[in-house]
């Protein structure tokens, strides 16, 4: 064993037979009794050379011995409780979460023996994921290393070098036709009916409509002013269709006196499950019916909050708003 000085750790050769031959310790404290030196074993490595420099590494910035042993489910239980301190939007908590839970496999490696082999093969794993999962989960790694950056728990951060597989759309959007929407309107005392209807009318994301608040509803005036998401799906107007005006005060009034209890997975399910169609195709159906009742895209894309080269004010002028009705008022 080649001497060191004092106070910068060894370098132990435990054999030719062993895998990690080379283990590096630094002396952590004495035996009272003794007097003899308390050692405190960092790593094991292939070659002395290995050894060296993961000893020097340390020498230069040592790390705290109880952090290293920090696993990705620790960190993560931390640096998501600064995030959440910081960012209260539902829907971004609901995706760290869920991301989490699909990264199972990495839950009890220490994030300090993490690296992107073990980061991009969790990755590759998720083979049912849909793309955006699959960016949910890049996302929260970027999370659980920033944290270890910004902390020193690590030298280097893995995440950023890993790859995303693509992802082939496999999902079919099934347009409601004419003759369903017929049939939902004499179905219209259901309330799970009556929040179809609305969508169709309104070309509202599911969760959009399902998490709106009283007072994004305005009935004297007769639009919601609502949406999530992008810049110009945020706080849209969207004017209520004469037709659902009533479906619309009920709505208003169910979340007035909150009794409002439908949530996304048991409309989701109840869509499926009744009427066979997936949350995005009432969406769908908004935009395809303006489109084959010659509605210019330009107000379409407001509506639905999708960018437009061609409306990029965020002010609603009256002439915009009539414009936007008439849009809406072109469905049946």
């Amino acid at each position: 064993m080649r001497k060191r000085g004092n106070g910068t750790g060894s370098i132990i050769d435990r054999g030719k037979n062993r895998y990690l031959r080379y283990s590096i310790r630094i002396t952590v404290g004495y035996d009272i009794d003794t007097g003899k030196q308390q050692y405190k074993y960092l790593s094991s490595h292939h070659t002395r050379k290995d050894a060296e420099i993961a000893l020097s590494q340390f020498i230069v910035n040592p790390y705290d011995l109880k952090a290293r042993k920090l696993t990705f489910k620790d960190v993560f239980e931390r640096a998501f409780e600064e995030y959440k301190k910081k960012n209260t939007s539902k829907q971004a908590v609901t995706s760290y979460s869920t991301a989490f839970k699909n990264c199972e496999c990495l839950h009890n490696i220490p994030v300090f023996d993490i690296r992107k082999t073990h980061l991009q093969n969790c990755l590759d794993s998720q083979t049912k994921r849909s793309d955006s999962s699959l960016n949910n989960i890049i996302k929260t790694y970027h999370l659980i290393f920033n944290y270890c950056l910004e902390n020193d728990l690590i030298q280097k951060d893995y995440s950023q070098f890993v790859e995303k597989r693509e992802v082939k759309e496999t999902s079919v959007r099934e347009i409601f036709t004419e003759e369903e929407i017929k049939s939902l309107w004499e179905h219209q005392e259901n309330d799970y009916i009556k929040i179809t209807l609305m969508l169709l009318y309104t070309g509202f994301r599911v969760n959009e409509l399902l998490t709106i608040k009283p007072e994004q509803i305005n009935l004297a005036d007769g639009y919601f002013k609502a949406g999530l998401k992008t810049k110009a799906g945020k706080d849209r107007i969207v004017p209520i269709h004469s037709k659902i005006m009533i479906f619309a005060e009920w709505l208003h009034s169910e979340l007035t006196q909150d009794t409002f209890i439908i949530n996304y997975p048991t409309y989701s399910n109840w869509l499926k499950n009744n009427l066979k169609h997936k949350a995005h195709d009432t969406r769908h159906t908004f935009t395809t019916l303006l489109q084959k009742y010659g509605a210019n895209k330009v107000w379409i894309d407001k509506i639905v909050g999708h960018s437009s080269g061609n409306l990029t004010d965020d002010l609603y002028t009256h002439a915009d708003y009539e414009e936007l009705k008439k849009t809406v008022e072109l469905l049946p």
